[in-house]
């Protein structure tokens, strides 16, 4: 109930108002002082109104005229009133209606081929910069093998042993029998003759839980890519796995 329709309502006496309007009504003005003084103000006039009629002698034939008249001005506010709650309420609905179909009509599309295209990009957009940094350390700008740079960590210089290098670092996570998620980790080193006198002896070695793998670059021969990888082969951290076909 708002002071609107609450000062619409005052101009009917309480007899006329269905039990729910007089009580919403009643509530509204016990917590309105404008609209309780519109309320003191008609009952005031209703009660003079009433005790003047009531003081003036009417013939029979004028009474019950008044009386038609009466509920016949009654029933027309009443259809009045509900004719404009009526209109109220279909103009909500479509209003909801058109809010509704605009929101239908919003709704993006989903284009499968866009999607995976986009994303490959962003995966090729992590393999930018390596390639850059690698060319301003006048090196290949490619690594020795094609790895998926949807596992890319890190590039920079890393310590091996005991000198500065340029390094990429790549890593994975997997689930190990017992249901427990590992990380896994490849960083391919890159070295140069120049700085490691055993650079002609480098050969793949293997521990317990660590491998190397060691690519010659095929047209520097003062290049080397030490690849040292916590995984059984290299494949899950390759576009495509090793000895399979492009």
């Amino acid at each position: 109930m708002n002071c609107s329709l609450s000062r619409m309502l005052l101009e009917f006496p309480a007899a006329d108002l269905a039990a729910e309007d007089r009580a919403s009504l009643a509530a509204h003005v016990a917590g309105c002082p404008h609209c309780a003084e519109l309320a003191a103000g008609e009952a005031s006039r209703h009660s003079v109104f009433a005790k003047a009629m009531q003081a003036v002698p009417m013939p029979p034939e004028l009474h019950a005229q008044l009386l038609r008249k009466g509920f016949a001005q009654r029933g027309a506010r009443h259809r009045q009133q509900l004719y404009r709650w009526s209109a109220l309420a279909a103009a909500i609905l479509i209003a909801i209606g058109v809010g509704f179909t605009g929101y239908l009509g919003s709704r993006p599309e989903i284009d499968t081929m866009a999607v995976a295209v986009s994303t490959e990009q962003d995966w090729e957009q992590r393999e930018a910069p390596v390639h850059e940094w690698l060319v301003k350390q006048d090196l290949p700008g490619d690594l020795p093998l094609d790895f998926d740079f949807r596992n890319y960590a890190f590039h920079g210089k890393g310590e091996l042993a005991g000198r500065e290098t340029p390094v990429v670092v790549f890593q994975n996570q997997f689930t190990n029998p017992f249901g427990t998620k590992e990380t896994y980790t490849a960083r391919i080193y890159i070295v140069d003759s120049s700085r490691y006198k055993n650079f002609e002896k480098l050969v793949d070695a293997q521990a317990s839980l660590v491998r190397v793998t060691v690519k010659r670059h095929p047209t520097r021969t003062d290049l080397a890519y030490v690849i040292i990888y916590t995984t059984e082969t290299l494949d899950p951290f390759l576009k495509r796995p090793i000895g399979s076909k492009a």
